[in-house]
C-alpha cells in the first residue's frame, strides 16, 4: 500500500488531505469477494487494511459492515480477509478517497480543454481561474472553500467543473447569498416547499418573504432516472447480493 496513504491510516488525515494530494495516491486494487464468513468470537488474526494490496468493493464493505453492525458480531471474514467495523470502516473511506480521486483527473481533463468563446467579455480572468482551481483542488474535499458562505464545500464547488449536475448546496449557499445582498428579492429552495402542508407553507412564507420583496428566485435541486423522469430526492442504489455463512 502506498506509505502516505499508510500514514493517512494510521494518524486519521482523511479530512486533512487535500483533493490535489487524493488524486496522486496509489489505492490497493479492488477484487470482487462473493463469499463471507461471520465471526461469533473475535479471531485471534485480523487483516490489517495498511498492508492491504488487494481490497473488497465499496458494496462489499458497506454489505459486511452493516450485518456486523446489525447481528453485533465483532468480525467478518471473505476471500480478501477478515475485518472488524472498525476496519470496515477504514477501507469504506480509503474508497472514499478512490472516488476523490477519479473526480479530481474528470475535473483536471475539463479545465485542461480550449474553449472558442464568441468575445472577451465571455472569458473568465486567468486570476479568477486560479482561485477556483486552488479552491477546488488545494482544500481537503470536505472543508468549507467560502468565507462569506457555510453551505458550499471543496467537494461541491468541484461539480461546476465538469458536465454534471451542479450540487444541491451550491444552489443553496446562491440562494443564501442573494437573500443577503437584496431584501427586495427572496431566493428559495423549492425542494423545501414541496413537501410542506398548506400551514408549514404559509408559516414558512412569513419568515422568509417580508412585505418589501418585489421578486422571488426559485431554484429546483432535481434529478433524472434512466427512464427520463425527474425526481426531487436522490435515488438509492441497490446494494450488491453476497452470500454469507455462520461459523
Amino acid at each position: 500500500m502506498d506509505t502516505k496513504l499508510q500514514d493517512i491510516l494510521k494518524n486519521d488525515k482523511f479530512e486533512a488531505i487535500t483533493r490535489l494530494e487524493t488524486a496522486s495516491l496509489e489505492y490497493p486494487q479492488i477484487l470482487y469477494s462473493h463469499k463471507q464468513r461471520l465471526c461469533k468470537k473475535l479471531p485471534n488474526f485480523l487483516t490489517e487494511v495498511c498492508s492491504m494490496v488487494n481490497m473488497p468493493s465499496r458494496s462489499a464493505c458497506e454489505q459486511m459492515k452493516d450485518l456486523c453492525c446489525k447481528g453485533k458480531f465483532p468480525a467478518i471474514s471473505c476471500e480478501l480477509g477478515t475485518f472488524t467495523v472498525h476496519s470496515l470502516s477504514q477501507l469504506i473511506r480509503i474508497h472514499d478517497l478512490r472516488d476523490v480521486k477519479s473526480a479530481v483527473i474528470s475535473e483536471q481533463k475539463w479545465l485542461s480543454k480550449q474553449i472558442n468563446v464568441p468575445n472577451e467579455a465571455c472569458c473568465i480572468s486567468k486570476e479568477l481561474a486560479k482561485v477556483f482551481t486552488d479552491k477546488i483542488f488545494h482544500t481537503p474535499d470536505v472543508s468549507i472553500v467560502l468565507d462569506n458562505n457555510s453551505y458550499i464545500l471543496a467537494s461541491d464547488l468541484a461539480t461546476v467543473a465538469g458536465n454534471g449536475w451542479v450540487h444541491f448546496s451550491i444552489m443553496l449557499g446562491i440562494a443564501e447569498i442573494l437573500n443577503r445582498q437584496s431584501c427586495q428579492t427572496s431566493a428559495l429552495m423549492v425542494n423545501d416547499l414541496v413537501m410542506m402542508n398548506e400551514d408549514n407553507l404559509n408559516d414558512y412564507v412569513d419568515t422568509h418573504i417580508s412585505p418589501t420583496v418585489k421578486y422571488l428566485i426559485l431554484f429546483a435541486n432535481v434529478g433524472k432516472t434512466g427512464n427520463g423522469d425527474f425526481f426531487f430526492q436522490q435515488s438509492r442504489a441497490k446494494r450488491q447480493s453476497l452470500d454469507f455463512d455462520l461459523y
